[in-house]
């Protein structure tokens, strides 16, 4: 079994405030025949509750909607995916 620990982080600061905000991030590890996600954690800088949906191909979203002046946002994501057999997938 192959496991694998990952970390994004994204920090958005901005010259002048924005009024309100919307967020659509495509960052949830897939889970497949291949692979499962065993642990997934998610912070932002809002402590805003997260939605979670399917984009228009079927791919897991994580939005936000900040309805207030800010001139900051961060997000964390911090999941453990293990797959039986390691599928790599060339780009080209």
């Amino acid at each position: 079994m192959e496991e694998f620990r990952l970390n994004y982080f994204i920090d958005n600061l901005y010259d002048a405030p924005v009024r309100k905000a919307h967020f659509q991030l495509l960052v949830i590890p897939e889970s497949d025949d291949f692979q499962k996600v065993t642990e997934l954690k998610i912070e932002c800088s809002e402590n805003r509750e997260a939605h979670f949906s399917k984009n228009i191909f079927g791919f897991d979203t994580i939005s936000y909607y900040i309805g207030n002046p800010f001139t900051e946002f961060w997000f964390r994501l911090s999941a453990t995916p293990y797959s039986e057999t390691l599928k790599l997938t060339l780009i080209q």
